[in-house]
């Protein structure tokens, strides 16, 4: 009985907890906008590549590749529109990121949008990449060492590195 009352409590809690509050500054692209269309196929390549290299995946890159793939198949894509999203994207020094509070979202900073907007095949490669990386952040990894390291095993055994973006910004902490 005490555990049931537990279980209703903890149900009850969850309900009056209100909804997180959605990153001021990023919106949902029209889906039919080159700039959408685009983050589809790279989320395609990304997911893609993710299932052709799990088998050559061992240990953590191994168990973060099996949660990634519907992680990043369900995300939805979320775009930098104004000086609240440049300062969010500015203050961690993003390209794409992960949030905690808004799980099952990739936020896109400016500097990843013209590569969106671009299209073409080595666009689509490198927004691919990033989505690798991010969907490494979707599967629960928080450590950006431990992402950069997936996101680079499984480029490595697929199509090679299309972008330096990961090692540049934490190349130092990393080793790498």
């Amino acid at each position: 009985m005490k555990s049931i009352a537990i279980a209703l409590l903890a149900v009850l809690m969850a309900a009056a907890t209100p909804p997180a509050r959605a990153l001021p500054g990023f919106r949902a692209l029209p889906a039919n906008s080159l700039e959408q269309r685009n983050y589809e196929q790279g989320r395609g390549l990304a997911l893609d590549l993710l299932r052709r290299a799990r088998p050559a995946l061992a240990g953590r890159n191994a168990r973060i590749a099996d949660m990634a793939v519907s992680q990043l198949a369900a995300a939805r894509f979320l775009a930098s529109s104004d000086r609240l999203s440049l300062r969010a994207c500015a203050a961690g020094s993003y390209s794409l990121f992960v949030s905690e509070r808004e799980p099952g979202r990739i936020f896109v900073c400016d500097d990843v949008r013209p590569h969106a907007r671009a299209g073409g095949a080595e666009a689509v490669a490198i927004l691919a990449q990033g989505f690798v990386h991010e969907s490494a952040h979707l599967a629960g990894e928080r450590d950006e060492c431990v992402a950069t390291a997936f996101e680079l095993a499984v480029m490595d055994s697929t199509i090679g590195r299309r972008s330096a973006g990961s090692r540049i910004r934490y190349g130092a902490q990393c080793g790498r």
